[in-house]
């Protein structure tokens, strides 16, 4: 078996694909997204003859403030056909040599690995692996099982989110599912309402319009907004990759919020996919530990409703190259997360419920 990077997009999505659950954060797109905005994306993968058995797509970015060293990053990575002690060594080993390279002070993983599974976890522990006790991504999920019928999808939801479905489409709630920078520019004047009304930290237009270029142009993302009476009420931007589609995005207004639009905007989005012969529907973040004086809460109230799977995975998992560098450069990135937390939220810890 050998290491090689891999620049063929086709072929490096067709292993994540095989993959038990296809990571939409390592596929080639999304490395391509970051690479417009202070990253720089590498893709590794272990060949055994023709076959890709394991592989990782990197994203490389500065540390501040550290004298020119970086970090790597791997969304959701990395990902093995096989979860093995030899593959996974000769994929970690060809990091480390890339990492002396680039200067990287260590790597940062979250892999799809659900919390119950100890078998892989220890894997990585064996390899030098650490938890990094923060995350990046969303630590729980909820995801919505859409291989029912129609009719048997709206009974499984709870019976209030049923009726507000309903209550929604009584009112004259319609559903666009519009396409191209124009649907981004509808999505974002919501999303700025959002963000004024929740005080909440995100990416700014040309980021979403960088989204619609990059992963939309292959059929990866889609954006549907509630209306009634010529005004955008509610909106969500979605990812698709294999069988699974994801709320990325969600922003609403703050008219007519009585109107209930975010139920039937969901519901719509869940028949859409089911046409489109996907079988899962991730929500994608809820609480780590649900309680009402989270910040959280509602969303957790609202997604749950739709009566789910809870996941919990893993987490974060860091690889020190340099140790001693890593225990001090982590100590004040974690510090002014901290800061940053507290003064967004109120709250030092991340609103997902983890914190240092």
């Amino acid at each position: 078996m050998k290491v090689i990077s891999l620049t063929d997009s086709d072929t490096w999505n067709n292993f994540l694909l095989a993959a038990d659950r296809p990571p939409i954060l390592q596929t080639y797109q999304w490395g391509e997204l970051k690479g417009a905005f202070c990253w720089r994306p590498f893709r590794l993968a272990v060949m055994d003859n023709d076959e890709i058995v394991g592989g990782i797509s990197l994203l490389k970015r500065p540390i501040p403030k550290s004298g020119g060293r970086y970090l790597f990053y791997a969304p959701e990575g990395p990902v093995f056909k096989t979860w093995s002690v030899e593959i996974i060594k000769i994929l970690l080993d060809a990091v480390r040599e890339l990492a002396l390279r680039e200067k990287v002070v260590f790597l940062r993983v979250d892999p799809l690995i659900r919390k119950e599974d100890t078998e892989k976890i220890n894997l990585l522990n064996n390899r030098g692996f650490v938890a990094s006790g923060e995350n990046i991504q969303p630590p729980s999920t909820i995801v919505i099982n859409l291989d029912k019928t129609e009719d048997g999808l709206l009974k499984s939801f709870k019976a209030k989110h049923r009726y507000n479905i309903r209550l929604a489409a009584r009112r004259g709630v319609s559903i666009d599912r519009p396409s191209g920078s124009a649907a981004v520019a509808r999505f974002y004047r919501l999303l700025e309402i959002t963000k004024d009304r929740q005080k909440f930290l995100s990416q700014p237009l040309a980021y979403y319009q960088k989204v619609e270029e990059i992963l939309g142009a292959q059929g990866m993302t889609g954006i549907f907004i509630a209306h009634a009476g010529g005004e955008d009420l509610a909106a969500v931007f979605i990812f698709r990759f294999g069988d699974t589609i994801w709320y990325m995005y969600g922003a609403s207004g703050n008219q007519k919020r009585n109107f209930m639009p975010a139920y039937l905007l969901h519901w719509e989005v869940m028949r859409w996919a089911k046409s489109e012969n996907c079988r899962k529907y991730d929500l994608w973040g809820i609480p780590v530990k649900p309680e009402p004086a989270q910040p959280l809460w509602g969303v957790y109230r609202f997604k749950n409703g739709f009566n789910g799977e809870i996941v919990n995975w893993a987490g974060c998992f860091d690889l020190p190259f340099n140790p001693a560098l890593y225990k001090v450069m982590i100590r004040g990135w974690q510090t002014f997360k901290a800061v940053r937390n507290l003064v967004v939220h109120g709250n030092w810890r991340s609103v997902y419920g983890e914190g240092l």
